[in-house]
């Protein structure tokens, strides 16, 4: 990665689902009246929160919204690829127009695009393996400082063990926000969002560790 563009990176990693803020405010239900997740949302709507997210980042900063853009059509090319009818248009259009975006970055962006990819598929997919959403025992090869290695990622009493260790402080906390709903069905969105008003804060603390001592 270019010098100086970390932080920029960086940056794009912590603000790349602001497209979501505005829609979880009163989150989409399924015909059950249970939450949806970020891949039973139904395409049109899924569209629209990337394409906000895209747009934000963009705002704060044109590369950041290229990282953005790129990772959002990996989601699509990945996660879409068994949709049919108006949800595979919607999704062929999308990953076209997130295409467009890309392509208008200089040959040096490009460069700097390809080499972040993975890193930012790597943060984000970690986040999502230490909440449960996602299974994940290994990484693609992913470059760290001069090195370049698979990370195998396997379950730890509150949290997960990462090997070969990338990071360079011994362990790394993450705390996360949220709050815990007592019921998994609802009538409606609204008292969904009456519901989410209401639940009491709680912070969740997931460790992420290295190697194990003796290895």
């Amino acid at each position: 990665m270019a010098e100086g563009l970390w932080a920029r990176f960086i940056e794009a990693v912590r603000r790349h689902d602001d497209g979501w803020i505005e829609s979880e405010k009163r989150p989409a239900l399924d015909r059950d009246g249970r939450l949806h997740d970020f891949k039973s949302l139904p395409v049109p709507l899924h569209v629209e929160v990337w394409r906000r997210s895209v747009d934000l980042a963009r705002r704060a900063d044109p590369y950041q919204g290229l990282l953005v853009a790129q990772h959002a059509r990996r989601l699509y090319a990945e996660f879409f690829r068994d949709v049919s009818g108006e949800d595979q248009r919607l999704a062929r259009d999308f990953i076209a127009e997130m295409d467009r975006a890309i392509d208008a970055c200089t040959a040096s962006e490009r460069e700097d695009l390809l080499a972040s990819r993975p890193l930012l598929s790597f943060f984000d997919g970690l986040s999502l393996r230490l909440l449960g959403a996602i299974a994940m025992d290994r990484t693609e090869l992913l470059p760290f400082g001069n090195d370049e290695a698979v990370l195998a990622v396997t379950e730890e009493k509150g949290g997960v063990r990462v090997q070969p260790w990338p990071f360079a402080a011994e362990a790394v906390s993450l705390d996360v926000r949220g709050v815990r709903l007592d019921a998994s069905r609802f009538g409606s969105p609204d008292d969904l969002a009456v519901a989410l008003a209401r639940a009491p804060a709680e912070t969740l603390r997931f460790e992420l560790k290295g190697p194990m001592k003796d290895e």
